[in-house]
């Protein structure tokens, strides 16, 4: 399964137009839409609780990461059922966020983040990705 992490640096080196606007100043959210498997909405929900929220509190401490939004969707489309937004500051925040996930994961968890994500990944299926930036004048 997909990493957050991996996921994110990879659009961020692959997508020619995300390219483009890496020469752009300012903050840079990565959104990232998944899907609980059915049954599994409150343990997905629990365990962003659990493990995901206490290490991405960790990299806001840290500095690594701005903010971040974790939403479960209340009404609407079978689409996906949760998203997270996360904050970076710039583009240059996205180096080595793998390394400053699984420090901040051990700090707070005790146990790299890629084995978190790894047992997350049993209960969801990745729906989507995408970069983005504030448009100019913003």
């Amino acid at each position: 399964m997909l990493r957050i992490a991996l996921l994110t640096v990879s659009l961020a080196l692959l997508a020619p137009q995300v390219a483009l606007g890496q020469s752009q100043e300012g903050h840079v959210y990565a959104v990232a839409w998944y899907n609980a498997h059915t049954g599994q909405e409150t343990a997905y929900s629990q365990g962003y609780r659990d493990w995901v929220r206490p290490v991405f509190d960790e990299l806001v401490r840290q500095g690594a990461i701005v903010s971040y939004l974790d939403l479960a969707k209340n009404t609407g489309t079978e689409a996906s059922t949760h998203m997270i937004i996360i904050e970076y500051a710039n583009w240059a925040a996205l180096d080595g966020l793998a390394q400053a996930q699984d420090e901040a994961s051990r700090r707070v968890l005790g146990r790299p983040f890629s084995e978190v994500i790894d047992d997350f990944n049993q209960m969801r299926d990745p729906v989507g990705s995408e970069i983005y930036i504030a448009p100019p004048g913003n």
